[in-house]
């Protein structure tokens, strides 16, 4: 697109002037739909931990040993994939 182009041509302190700009031009409903966006990882789905402070997750993540945090990956990698499907 030749939007995505002209953005790409900015330099930094204009991008951020320019995203600014559209989010407050924006409705509550797409300004939902761009929280959501941003909230996600890679894989579409969203990433608790990537939305937290660095002192906090590993405030959580200290409260369990390294067997529970397996078993906890794998419980969630196992709903997220019911989830999906």
């Amino acid at each position: 697109m030749e939007i995505l182009q002209l953005f790409r041509n900015l330099d930094e302190r204009s991008r951020i002037k320019l995203l600014k700009e559209i989010v407050a031009e924006t409705t509550p409903y797409e300004k939902l739909h761009l929280k959501k966006a941003l909230s996600m990882n890679s894989d579409g789905r969203f990433d608790m931990f990537s939305c937290l402070n660095e002192d906090v997750v590993y405030s959580i993540l200290s409260l369990f040993n390294l067997k529970q945090i397996v078993l906890l990956l794998s419980a969630s990698i196992s709903i997220s994939s019911n989830t999906n499907s």
